[in-house]
């Protein structure tokens, strides 16, 4: 689908020579796992998959919750098992990890093929630093805002924002859409786009606390030389 491939893309920009990217692997780290859904992606029947459409059928899964929408199950995964082995195993790796990272979880991505190409933030993010670079590479892709409530609790994005244990605490969370009318080279482009994204507002980010790191050092110094005089 054209999410996997714009996923790749990302992947593929994160470990080549490109400045950008030799840059980024220095200032963050990366967690990248595989897809939620291989059984549906290799059938080409999208989010759905057998344990939901049993589940479902069982009664497990409450009505107003689509039966064919894995990804409306994820605020009932880990530590509570929503019972879709591919979710629970992904969200205990993944907490697991952020658990481990003392930082925190800054971004989460979490690619979709099945939509128009766009992707999905919340509305107090429309305006953050992220999609304002994202918008300045001229991409002809653009930000749409879907609140917690019109795009539940159970969504991936969503889910990530949620504070540790229920979910990652991630500060910033997108789902690019990515739909079949394009080529691989194209998402393949598009998913680097969105590495480049994450480097242009980082290196900002990074250079203004080092300006700030210089200015104290520059008056801790000056402060220890005056002390100094005075003694």
């Amino acid at each position: 689908t054209g999410g996997s491939w714009a996923f790749q893309g990302m992947v593929d920009f994160l470990l080549s020579g490109e400045p950008e990217a030799v840059w980024l692997r220095k200032a963050a780290e990366f967690w990248v796992y595989p897809l939620v859904n291989p059984d549906g992606r290799y059938t080409q029947t999208g989010r759905g998959n057998p344990e939901i459409q049993i589940m479902f059928a069982e009664g497990q899964i409450p009505p107003e919750i689509s039966y064919n929408d894995h990804n409306r199950l994820w605020h009932l995964s880990y530590p509570t098992d929503c019972g879709v082995s591919t979710i629970d195993a992904l969200t205990a790796a993944m907490l697991t990890d952020s658990n481990a990272c003392e930082a925190g979880i800054d971004y989460y991505f979490d690619f979709h093929g099945a939509s128009s190409n766009f992707f999905y933030t919340v509305p107090e993010l429309m305006d953050c630093p992220y999609v304002e670079a994202f918008l300045a590479l001229n991409t002809g892709v653009y930000p749409v805002a879907r609140s917690a409530a019109q795009a539940t609790l159970g969504s991936s994005r969503i889910w990530a924002m949620l504070e540790p244990p229920w979910g990652l605490g991630a500060t910033y969370s997108f789902t690019p859409e990515n739909n079949r009318s394009y080529g691989v080279s194209y998402y393949l482009g598009l998913g680097r786009y969105y590495g480049i994204a994450l480097h242009n507002v980082l290196i900002p980010e990074t250079l203004i606390g080092f300006a700030d790191l210089v200015i104290l050092s520059s008056r801790w110094l000056e402060s220890t030389l005056h002390q100094r005089q005075i003694g």
